[in-house]
Order: structure tokens, then sequence, then C-alpha cells
């Protein structure tokens, strides 16, 4: 992407405005394929906790050290096997097991290679959801 950005750049300078916009067009595209991917992720990852699918939440989280997760009450755990960790904990509590959890007003930004998604949880019991 910062490639790209730097070619539309000396493009749009030597004024060739023409060849400059089709590498923004590029952009573009790669960065609407990019939030979909993420959309799929967040999407996964809501299913996985919902369905309390540990194997489904650990293929979802990149095996690298500076992963992070945060869940409401604990501390932050960094790192792949610490952040499984605490899903495996999150799913063995009967409480949490009673409940579902859901996006909504899903925002995502994407930059390079980070992303992140802001959203409010919709939080239900297993019977109150429809």
């Amino acid at each position: 992407v910062e490639e790209l950005e730097g070619k539309m750049h000396k493009l749009a300078k030597k004024e060739d405005y023409e060849g400059a916009a089709a590498i923004r067009d590029e952009l573009s595209l790669a960065q609407v394929d990019d939030e979909a991917k993420v959309l799929q992720a967040n999407a996964e990852m809501y299913a996985s906790f919902s369905r309390h699918d540990i194997e489904r939440m650990k293929a979802l989280w990149l095996e690298a050290h500076f992963v992070q997760c945060i869940h409401p009450m604990q501390r932050r755990a960094s790192g792949y096997s610490n952040v499984c960790a605490s899903w495996e904990k999150l799913f063995k509590i009967e409480r949490i097991r009673q409940f579902s959890v859901l996006p909504e007003d899903v925002s995502i930004s994407v930059r390079d290679s980070t992303a992140y998604v802001t959203c409010t949880e919709l939080v239900f019991s297993k019977g109150q959801r429809t």
C-alpha cells in the first residue's frame, strides 16, 4: 500500500493525473477488500464467542507474541498462548455460557497492516434472542 501511495504521489507531482487516478482506484479496491476481510473475521469472532467454540476462537488469533485481548473485569492477556488461555477460562464460567453477544454499529478502520474494529456489544441470555 505504501509503495502504491508513493507511486501515486510521484505521478501526481509529474502531473500524470490519469496514472495517479488509476493507482488511487487500485488502492480503493484494496481497502474495500481488506475491510471485508476484517468484517468477516470480526463476525467469526462473535460467532465463536456465542457458541463458546474454543478451537474456532484459537484459529482466529495470530500466533504471535504481540496479540492482545482484554475481557471485561480481567487483566490484558498478551501473546497467543495467554490470549487463548483467557478465552478458555472465560468459556468455562457457567454464567458466561448462558449468554451470547452480537456486535452492532460496527466501524472498521484499516491502515497498512493494522485494523481496528469498534462496536456496541448486545448481550442476550440464550433464551432471549430471537
